[in-house]
């Protein structure tokens, strides 16, 4: 049995394990305190694991209790509404703000994770589109395969690997 430790607080990518596209915003935003939609965005470089330290590509993990996380973009932290996932920059939003597990899926590979709401309810879940670029990620409800191990869409797998510098190996 492959026990799996919490990811220590840091700067990670976050890529839909359905299109190999990067999970963020949009590199260019309306400049208000609006919300920011969340989207796949960009595929992966073939043959390179990480990407960049690029703060466009980068999420912050910040644990914050009992194995439950603030996940920020681009610095601003992020919670659903409407059944999306946003980015929140205003004071006025933080009440939108999620707390978010992050449940290993081993089954799929070492970095491999569902992200659900703290409560386990909902989750993110990409695009099934088969050109899935620019499409929001949905907060909704997780589909289970009843198998053992359990099996989960590739929309509904993320992989979360961690950042690396220019020149680090």
């Amino acid at each position: 049995m492959t026990v799996h430790h919490p990811l220590p607080d840091s700067h990670y990518t976050i890529v839909s394990q359905a299109s190999d596209y990067f999970v963020r915003r949009k590199p260019f935003e309306t400049l208000t305190l609006l919300p920011k939609g969340v989207f796949t965005l960009d595929r992966t470089p073939k043959g390179d694991e990480h990407v960049r330290y690029d703060w466009n590509f980068l999420w912050q993990l910040e644990q914050i209790h009992n194995g439950l996380y603030k996940l920020k973009v681009k610095g601003a932290p992020v919670g659903n509404r409407g059944g999306h996932l946003y980015a929140f920059l205003s004071e006025h939003d933080q009440h939108s703000i999620s707390e978010w597990r992050l449940v290993p899926v081993p089954q799929v590979g070492k970095d491999a994770y569902l992200i659900e709401l703290h409560d386990q309810s909902i989750g993110w879940v990409a695009s099934a589109e088969k050109a899935p670029k620019d499409k929001e990620i949905e907060v909704k409800r997780i589909i289970v395969e009843p198998s053992q191990p359990p099996k989960y869409p590739p929309t509904e797998v993320f992989i979360i690997k961690p950042a690396k510098h220019e020149g680090e190996q």
